[in-house]
């Protein structure tokens, strides 16, 4: 049976310094790949073919309450901002807690759907959903740098590899 993580006890924070938050719910980055159909004259069909470029990353976030410095940050569509997510994984083998380990993302992001104040239920707390379109993600577990893409400079490495130092490398850009 393979190796499964819960991540618990989630935060977040903007631009490095300021806590915005506790999270109910984190949707992770989603990554769209581009893709090409590649068919070769003698191949028996068409594979859609990885073609190293993202179309667009995008997550979503429900805080478990509204906060005023956190609204007064994304309420500007035009405005780049640094979040840092900061949680505890914890990794189970055959069903026992092997470890706990300390997940950290950080992301370089737009806002473009955001309430300008939280749902409301009778008698239930309230909920704030947050939606982000990111420039740059990158993940680290026990400070290790597991995955880090970031689209406007041509960088994407998964584990330390550098999957566009070659291609970079051949166009100048460096």
């Amino acid at each position: 049976m393979p190796n499964t993580m819960i991540i618990t006890d989630c935060t977040l924070w903007l631009n490095g310094k300021n806590f915005i938050g506790r999270m109910n719910e984190y949707e992770t980055p989603e990554i769209n790949n581009l893709t090409a159909d590649v068919n070769s004259t003698d191949s028996i069909g068409t594979v859609a073919q990885n073609i190293l470029k993202v179309d667009k990353i995008t997550s979503k976030a429900t805080l478990n309450s509204f906060y005023k410095d956190a609204f007064e940050g994304v309420a500007n569509p035009a405005s780049e901002l640094n979040f840092a997510i900061y949680g505890n994984a914890m990794e189970f083998n055959n069903g026992q807690l092997e470890k706990n380990i300390s997940v950290r993302l950080i992301s370089r992001a737009t806002v473009p759907k955001f309430k300008l104040l939280p749902d409301f239920k009778a008698q239930e707390k309230s909920t704030w959903p947050i939606e982000f379109n990111h420039s740059m993600a990158a993940l680290y577990y026990d400070g290790i740098e597991k995955y880090y893409i970031d689209i406007p400079n041509r960088i994407w490495r998964i584990d330390g590899v550098d999957l566009l130092a070659e291609i970079n490398k051949n166009l100048g850009i460096t």
